[in-house]
């Protein structure tokens, strides 16, 4: 009687195997690389779109011209002995100054001039250097000509408002001084006309002493007033450079809104990328498969075209596919050696992810070492068996449940030595698929095939679409179970190994059907994957060390699972 097979311990892991991405641990560089390489057409397209959208915003955009004037502001100094505390060395207020150039009257007065030369005056900005005196005026125009004469027309501008500024303040300055003269020169004339015509010299002489300090007082005067500066010389500043004629335009720059579009790009498609792979649930790794499924990666077969139901295995023996099932069968043999099982579910978690091709590709691996192998097709909802190895006669289970034949003579051979194949058969409406299955009937011809055999693959249906696989476990040995990363997801891959645990069914291991490295990713300590130097080493080579955890390390979890089972008698 076959063994029913031992509950898988629940929570198991795959020791070595590290946390998933999406399971919280913390990325690594690796991780990061991947999976923006797995989205790079996202990132490419985004790109694409924000630099060609930036692009075509900086042509549409109308040319800006700026030219700027600089300007040097000087102090007024109208005493050289005694600076005014407003005016002195060194005190210019230039927050002052800059908003006096920014002020109405100065583009006023700009205006007026511009209007004289019969130009429209551009928008205009003035600024401090720091630690510096001076102004810079920068004016802006989609005209060149108009930008340059804006600049400097606020420049003479601000210039001319100050001197009159100036002149006027050193005029009120000059005023007392100039009034006492005039009234001592006044005071003088008639002193001069009075002194003559008085006899009394006593008299006289006041006013001849009274004459001669008015002169003095003048002199003194005059002697001040001369220390001022003249008008004709204040300085209030100087142009020390003028604007300049702009001969390209300022804005729009094409190479800085296409460098802002490709930065913003880059920042929306990385984004992208990884809101999308956050959203993915399809294995992106052997590690997540191997997480999520508690078993081990036994084989990465790679895509197969479908040839009118020719195997790999017999069609291009030397391919890298077919080596990959020679790997798997390395892999299988040796925990069939050390557990001495010999029937083997193999199933999937939703249709059309190879189980069937996996069953007739190992079958032929294994037949060709010389194992006597069966293949059992069990679907019987939806038998693929027959596109691979024709019924022939059309005998099947069927005929064997209902004593036409016994399982031996249902057997139908196949053009591979030691390889037979035992069909569903044709009248499969007259019992439904799971009473046939989980009936005494197939308890019997299990044990009869494993007397036959040295080997029994089953085939299936998905464990996840049919109840047929629950009444197939407890007289299996154990499940390979096959995966195919572009089709299943993480959950149910979960939900397939909830339903092993909950049925006691061990996983052998996991194959990774349709295996691409560019979408699978794969790591090392101990495992070999497709890598540059397994290509450079030759495909058969590098489809054997991709496809097999190698001897000398242990099957975890599945192997531990038939701990303490006693061989067959």
């Amino acid at each position: 009687m076959p063994r029913r097979c031992e509950t898988i311990t629940p929570n198991a892991t795959v020791p070595g195997v590290k946390m998933s991405p999406s399971d919280g641990s913390p990325l690594d560089l690796r991780d990061y690389l991947s999976i923006l390489w797995a989205r790079k057409w996202i990132v490419l397209a985004i790109v694409a779109t924000t630099t060609t959208a930036a692009l075509l915003y900086s042509y549409r955009q109308t040319p800006v011209y700026t030219s700027s004037a600089e300007v040097v502001v000087l102090p007024a100094r109208f005493d050289p002995t005694q600076p005014s505390a407003a005016f002195g060395l060194g005190l210019i207020n230039m927050a002052t100054e800059q908003q006096v150039a920014n002020s109405a009257p100065v583009a006023q007065l700009a205006s007026r001039h511009l209007a004289a030369r019969g130009l429209q005056p551009g928008s205009m900005s003035v600024t401090s250097i720091a630690d510096t005196e001076a102004l810079v005026f920068t004016a802006s125009s989609s005209n060149p000509e108009s930008a340059q004469a804006t600049a400097d027309a606020y420049a003479n501008a601000y210039l001319e408002l100050r001197r009159d500024s100036v002149l006027s303040e050193l005029e009120d300055v000059r005023r007392p001084y100039e009034t006492r003269i005039a009234e001592i020169d006044k005071e003088a004339r008639e002193l001069a006309l009075t002194i003559p015509a008085i006899s009394d010299e006593a008299q006289r002489g006041i006013l001849t002493t009274r004459y001669g300090a008015l002169l003095t007082e003048r002199a003194t005067l005059v002697e001040k007033l001369n220390d001022f500066i003249p008008p004709d010389n204040v300085r209030v500043g100087n142009v020390v450079q003028s604007a300049q004629f702009p001969s390209s335009p300022a804005s729009p720059s094409h190479v800085k809104d296409v460098g802002l579009g490709l930065i913003v790009g880059l920042a929306l498609g990385i984004g992208m990328a990884f809101f999308r792979d956050r959203l993915d649930e399809r294995v992106r790794g052997r590690q997540e498969l191997e997480l999520h499924s508690g078993a081990p990666v036994l084989a990465l077969i790679p895509h197969v075209p479908r040839l009118d139901g020719s195997l790999i295995t017999t069609r291009d023996p030397a391919s890298e596919a077919a080596e990959a099932y020679g790997a798997l069968r390395v892999r299988l043999m040796q925990a069939a050696a050390r557990h001495r099982f010999k029937t083997v579910l193999v199933t999937s978690s939703l249709p059309g992810e190879g189980k069937t091709s996996t069953v007739a590709n190992l079958g032929v691996a294994l037949a060709q070492e010389d194992r006597r192998v069966v293949l059992l097709s069990a679907d019987l909802r939806r038998p693929r068996l027959q596109v691979y190895f024709p019924a022939g006669m059309g005998t099947g289970l069927t005929d064997v449940f209902s004593g036409k034949r016994t399982a031996l003579e249902a057997l139908s051979p196949t053009a591979i030595k030691h390889l037979w194949v035992l069909h569903s058969g044709n009248d499969l409406a007259a019992r439904s698929p799971l009473q046939l299955l989980d009936s005494a009937a197939m308890e019997k011809l299990l044990v009869t095939l494993r007397n036959f055999a040295d080997i029994v693959l089953i085939d299936t249906p998905p464990v996840l679409t049919s109840p047929d696989v629950a009444a197939l476990v407890p007289l299996t040995d154990g499940v390979l179970f096959v995966a195919d990363p572009g089709r299943v997801q993480r959950p149910m891959i979960e939900a397939a190994r909830h339903e092993f645990e909950v049925l006691g069914a061990p996983i052998i291991g996991v194959v990774v059907n349709n295996y691409d490295p560019r979408r699978f990713r794969t790591y090392g300590s101990g495992y070999y994957a497709y890598s540059d130097r397994n290509q450079r080493n030759g495909p058969s080579q590098a489809a054997a060390s991709s496809s097999i955890v190698p001897a000398s390390q242990p099957l975890r979890p599945a192997e531990s699972q038939f701990e303490g089972r006693q061989p067959d008698s």
